[in-house]
């Protein structure tokens, strides 16, 4: 209640009118929210960042050399996969001499998150082809590398998982 002196009212006290806490709550908002992104900073990897991105740089020669020697070697896959049966099936063509690895090696990375990428080691199956254990996959698309062993060819697509079952790499003769 407010009392008068000399017939004049008494303003309210400060923290009982709105413009001192209006004009307090812009800056402590702007501070709040730098304290949010800075704890989203701290507690978050940015997994798209490499930390020596010059040696990143020269392995994309030596990939891409890789990969026109699975050109040369007229590599071509068929990969079928079956995600109930958790297992995933390549079947090779090409060139004898790139045809003759007991194991192969399948990578599926996932575009953003590198915790999810899986490395997968396809073994030589009786019917010539190979085939390996399939991990559970979230749904999203995917990076997929085929490799020989020694790593001396490579072959690369993006497939959609597990929405697709087949897909082709490479270029069929």
């Amino acid at each position: 209640m407010l009392t008068m002196e000399n017939g004049i009212p008494l303003p309210k006290p400060w923290h009982r009118q709105f413009w001192p806490w209006f004009l307090i709550s812009v800056p402590l908002s702007a501070v709040i929210g730098g304290l949010v992104t800075l704890f989203i900073a701290i507690t978050n990897t940015d997994a798209l960042v490499v930390d020596d991105y010059y040696k990143q740089g020269l392995a994309i020669n030596r990939t891409l050399a890789r990969d026109q020697q699975a050109m040369e070697f007229g590599l071509a896959a068929v990969v079928r996969f079956d995600p109930v049966g958790r297992k995933v099936h390549v079947q090779l063509q090409g060139d004898e001499l790139a045809l003759t690895h007991e194991t192969l090696r399948m990578q599926l990375l996932h575009p953003t998150l590198a915790d999810l990428d899986y490395s997968i080691i396809l073994e030589k199956h009786g019917d010539g082809g190979y085939l390996g254990k399939l991990p559970t996959l979230a749904t999203s698309n995917w990076h997929l590398l085929i490799e020989s062993e020694p790593r001396d060819w490579r072959l690369a697509a993006r497939v959609e998982l597990p929405r697709e079952t087949s897909v082709r790499l490479g270029h069929m003769r």
